[in-house]
């Protein structure tokens, strides 16, 4: 009888032993999988971020400028067909005789 009682502590052993063993692989494994899943997320963030700047640089390369050589023709007809001045009342300013010049006070009223 003392020999089936080491069989069976041995047994115990033996079963218990597996027990642990398979709880580490597991344990192992689970850890395993988070890395894994860490790995992919930064993976995707370093694509979308070099899809980011690869769309930007594509941009700056595309940019539209403006047609210089248009806009100078534009100005050059324009100012053949009359006065090309920026001022509201023309190249010459404004005559003395158009406004009337009185009294007046700094607030713009009559004295």
């Amino acid at each position: 009888m003392g020999l089936s009682i080491g069989m069976v502590a041995a047994g115990l052993l033996v079963a218990g032993a597996s027990v642990y063993s398979g709880e580490r692989q597991r344990s192992i494994q689970k850890k395993q999988m988070r890395n894994q899943k860490l790995a992919n997320e930064r993976q995707i963030a370093q694509a979308v971020s070099a899809q980011k700047l690869a769309a930007q640089a594509d941009a700056k390369a595309n940019q539209r400028e403006p047609n210089t050589m248009a806009l100078m023709e534009k100005a050059s007809l324009a100012s053949r067909q009359g006065p090309a001045s920026t001022m509201l009342t023309g190249a010459g300013g404004i005559g003395k005789g158009s406004l009337l010049l009185g009294k007046s006070t700094l607030l713009g009223g009559s004295a």
